[in-house]
């Protein structure tokens, strides 16, 4: 069964298997975290096909996440904090932390804060 896992329970969803996931295309550099990192407010992890988390020897799949800090968790990746500047916007923990809010115009400054169409979104603010 593929099932996200949340701190509240668990719901029933169309996630994609760990073993299809791919890894995200590599920057030049990885993200900056910084203790004044947000940490994602909620835990969720991705689960394989068969309910259970593709491993490596020691356990645990390598969980590499776009702009995300990340670690296993007892059923796959869990996302631990994004990096500075990035939020995980569509809850699905296979994509990372996939909005840059500080210039994302549908997630400006925030998930969800959508700035009007005769604005762009700078540094976090909806402009003119």
């Amino acid at each position: 069964m593929k099932a996200w896992t949340c701190l509240w329970g668990t719901l029933a969803c169309g996630c994609a298997s760990l073993a299809g996931i791919e890894e995200p295309t590599p920057r030049s550099e990885e993200p900056a975290f910084t203790e004044d990192d947000e940490p994602v407010s909620w835990s969720r992890t991705v689960a394989a096909a068969d309910g259970g988390a593709s491993t490596n020897s020691d356990g645990c799949a390598p969980c590499k996440l776009a702009n995300a800090r990340s670690t296993c968790g007892a059923r796959g990746c869990v996302i631990e904090a994004c990096a500075s500047g990035f939020r995980d916007c569509d809850q699905d923990p296979s994509t990372g932390c996939e909005s840059e809010v500080l210039r994302d115009p549908e997630n400006c400054g925030g998930c969800g804060r959508r700035c009007k169409s005769d604005e762009s979104c700078v540094s976090g603010d909806c402009r003119n």
